[in-house]
């Protein structure tokens, strides 16, 4: 049996109130929620565990709907790259180093491993090495625990890239 209400006009189904309700206009971006608009950006940029980011800046106290607070130990992290753990909603996107970041302080970096690379040894960062060279020099590196040396990096490189053609 169907809901209906009597109304000036007569009788009328709740089918065809809420066919004939207006939609909802599209919300102009400074109207969005912070949640709606990290939903974009995640969705936009493929956000997902793992990818890596690089903070731009500080934000300001509960900047942009961001439900957390900008703490002085985050401030080290400005510039550098980090991966990402986890998307908390309103309180942000969670880094690899434990705190909440709003997104729009975060900027994806498509280099990934390579721009870890470049960040952690500064001084081999011009080397010119092919997508798949970089890929083999990534692998043997993270098959040791601790830290090359950079004489054993470029060592590596040296014979990574006498391989010719990209020949893996």
């Amino acid at each position: 049996m169907a809901m209906t209400w009597e109304t000036t006009g007569g009788t009328t189904s709740m089918a065809s109130m809420i066919l004939t309700m207006p939609k909802c206009p599209e919300l102009p971006p400074e109207t969005k929620t912070y949640m709606v608009r990290q939903a974009e950006w995640v969705k936009e940029n493929k956000i997902g565990r793992g990818v890596v980011v690089r903070v731009l800046r500080k934000a300001g106290e509960y900047e942009g709907g961001w439900n957390c607070g900008w703490v002085s130990a985050m401030d080290g992290s400005i510039g550098n790259l980090l991966r990402i753990d986890t998307n908390e909603g309103l309180d942000g996107i969670r880094l690899s180093n434990g705190f909440l970041y709003p997104f729009f302080v975060l900027e994806v970096d498509r280099e990934g491993k390579w721009g870890f690379f470049k960040q952690k040894y500064p001084e081999l960062a011009d080397t010119v090495l092919s997508v798949p060279q970089r890929n083999v020099l990534l692998n043997l590196l993270s098959f040791k625990d601790d830290d090359f040396s950079l004489c054993e990096i470029r060592q590596l490189i040296e014979v990574i890239s006498m391989g010719g053609n990209d020949a893996c």
